[in-house]
């Protein structure tokens, strides 16, 4: 563990360990900010931001030991990792996971000097030598997070000790990515919301039922709405991919590594990813049929039997 006191965050709550793992559970599901200070006490939540280049980093830390960064993808915030992971990390000492909300989405407010992927890779790079110091680390990447943690993989090769992909992009432009149809496989009768953000959740959806609508409102929709949109916008437009893309090709990573991908995932497809499976020596690599880019909520019980292996693995 480093020394907190030492470095310039900023903490709501502070404390070192669970007391109640129901307690946690219906924390999570209820969402951040249906909980009070006194709940996040005693659910074992940190509250926390880190300066940055000037601007403050908002991140959630739960539980102590080997840390691993969780990276959400674009336009959402870190509530859709903590949905998909904490549940599993409830029957899992030892590890220290750091969820934190990127620059202009979640509670991270926009930063001028994090225009594009390039510095918003020296970003997050600057955040782990604060918050997780010298000690090497896990790193959890989904979509978007996932094209960021293999930039963070060639800039910091030797710290990581595991690398968890989910839906991972790796081909930043859209129209340069080999992409399935879009195809809806199960929709529950009776499933209709006139709810803002249910149209782009069935635009996303390939199994549509109350459960991953619920899902979807708890863990993704949250994060779409505080997004700053005009920071976003501005960015996925004119500095979404790294200046060093090719570089992935480069890449040799040697320790435990899991990539989960969708069949029918036709935001970022899964045979893009596939070509990198030679440069992950100790890779498993899942291809699931029936579920899209919101794998982790349409094929939950999978999805937790993977990542479990590769938590065993590492």
């Amino acid at each position: 563990m480093h020394d907190r006191a030492a470095m310039p965050f900023v903490i709501r709550v502070t404390v070192t360990a669970y007391r109640h793992v129901g307690a946690l559970a219906r924390g999570v599901r209820r969402g951040l900010d249906d909980t009070t200070d006194a709940e996040n006490l005693y659910l074992g939540r940190l509250h926390m931001e880190c300066l940055v280049n000037g601007s403050p980093i908002y991140y959630e830390e739960y539980g102590i030991g080997k840390p691993i960064l969780c990276l959400h993808g674009f336009s959402v915030d870190h509530r859709i990792m903590m949905g998909c992971l904490e549940p599993i990390f409830q029957d899992v000492s030892g590890y220290r996971r750091i969820y934190i909300d990127l620059p202009g989405m979640g509670k991270s407010p926009a930063n001028p000097r994090a225009k594009d992927a390039d510095s918003i890779l020296k970003t997050l790079v600057e955040f782990i030598k604060k918050v997780i110091g010298e000690n090497n680390f896990l790193i959890s990447g989904l979509s978007y997070g996932g094209y960021l943690s293999l930039g963070v993989i060639l800039r910091m090769p030797s710290k990581i000790d595991g690398v968890l992909m989910i839906c991972p992009c790796v081909v930043a432009k859209h129209a340069n990515r080999k992409l399935p149809k879009k195809i809806l496989l199960q929709f529950e009768a009776g499933l209709y919301s006139d709810d803002i953000g249910f149209d782009d959740f069935m635009d996303m959806a390939v199994i549509a039922t109350k459960d991953t609508w619920q899902r979807y409102k708890l863990e993704i929709l949250p994060g779409v709405e505080s997004a700053d949109q005009y920071f976003t916008d501005l960015y996925q437009k004119e500095g979404y991919g790294f200046s060093f893309e090719p570089e992935f090709a480069t890449i040799s990573f040697e320790k435990p590594a899991c990539i989960i991908t969708a069949r029918q995932d036709d935001c970022v497809g899964y045979e893009d990813a596939l070509k990198y499976l030679g440069n992950f020596s100790r890779a498993s690599f899942v291809i699931l049929d029936g579920c899209g880019h919101n794998l982790q909520i349409e094929k939950k019980a999978l999805f937790n039997l993977h990542v479990r292996d590769w938590i065993s693995r590492v």
